[in-house]
């Protein structure tokens, strides 16, 4: 297997991990008595949403999944059926200001999918960029 096809397949890691994780939460609200919340609903639109991307167009599903592990970081999705999340931040003058809020399965798996799949997101901000993702091509910074 070349070296492209491997990275190809190490981009899916995180979304994967997240479907398991989909699937451990509607297992368990289906056998205990927990309801599901807006997070919860929010979090299975956007994972159907990037799985669907990943298959239309690889490098817009990476980036959709990335844009998931962002609003995931915030707090705004929930894998975990009793809505657990973890804030961290500075509180100077008794005013909090956050650093993270949200599950912790979310860090790590955001810190997993920008070192895998980084390479979609180097000149993201640049005109040539998007041109060059319009016209259907994997951008280079070479």
């Amino acid at each position: 297997m070349n070296r492209n096809k491997k990275k190809y397949f190490l981009d899916f890691i995180p979304f994967l991990v997240l479907v398991i994780y989909t699937i451990i939460l509607l297992f368990t609200v289906s056998i205990q008595n927990f309801n599901l919340n807006w997070k919860h609903y929010l979090a299975l639109g956007c994972l159907l949403l990037t799985g669907i991307l990943f298959y239309k167009n690889h490098q817009l599903g990476t980036l959709s999944l990335g844009l998931l592990l962002i609003i995931g970081y915030f707090g705004f999705l929930s894998f975990s059926p009793t809505l657990h999340t973890i804030s961290f931040g500075i509180r100077p003058r008794g005013f909090f200001i956050p650093f993270f809020n949200g599950q912790p399965i979310i860090i790590i798996l955001a810190f997993v999918h920008f070192v895998l799949s980084g390479r979609y997101y180097f000149g993201i901000l640049t005109k040539k960029y998007w041109q060059t993702f319009l016209a259907g091509k994997e951008y280079s910074n070479e």
